[in-house]
């Protein structure tokens, strides 16, 4: 790897695990094993490599996500696998635990996790949509307030195994999600 992919690599994990305004560029640059001057010999500014940083990072998100509900199975089988996807829940969302940071809301970090989210809804949107047209939902089954309860779940999931320091949190939580699912699927059962 680059020095400059070293630097990204580094920021990709202090992201996640002290966020973005108690990142310095002094931890990137230990982190990282870099130069002094090799970060501004790369990037503008921390702005500048959290932005990449976090691109790619959408980026890892949005293939894992595609890959499970675009993949093969009906549509719920496929929304059931992303959520029981493994996630390291007590570290919380690679993108979701920087929201609650104005730096980054108010910054162009912005863009790739508003990005990311709008993806996500979208293609749940899309897979409960499918389920809908194969009879697996029923036709008054509003997609846009279930994919939101989806990501809220996991999301939920994630802030309160932190907050439990549990991963067992987020099973329950996303447990839950899928038990709204079955209830959903045995409605558009009995009216398909």
């Amino acid at each position: 790897m680059s020095t400059k992919d070293d630097l990204i690599a580094a920021t990709k994990e202090l992201l996640w695990a002290v966020g973005y305004e108690s990142m310095s560029p002094r931890r990137v640059l230990q982190e990282s094993g870099a130069g002094q001057g090799s970060l501004y010999h790369h990037f503008t500014g921390k702005e500048d490599l959290a932005r990449r940083a976090l691109e790619e990072v959408e980026a890892e998100l949005r293939q894992r996500a595609e890959e499970v509900l675009l993949g093969e199975g009906t549509p719920l089988e496929r929304i059931d696998r992303f959520l029981s996807l493994k996630r390291a829940a007590t570290r919380g969302c690679r993108i979701g635990r920087l929201v609650p940071e104005s730096e980054v809301i108010e910054s162009s970090l912005h863009a790739p996790i508003k990005r990311y989210f709008r993806h996500l809804g979208n293609m749940l949107e899309g897979v409960l949509l499918q389920a809908k047209e194969r009879g697996e939902l029923a036709a008054e089954v509003n997609t846009p307030q279930i994919a939101a309860v989806i990501m809220a779940s996991i999301q939920g999931g994630y802030i309160l195994a932190r907050a439990a320091q549990d991963d067992s949190a987020m099973t329950t939580t996303l447990d839950g999600a899928k038990a709204l699912l079955a209830q959903l699927r045995r409605a558009g059962s009995a009216t398909g």
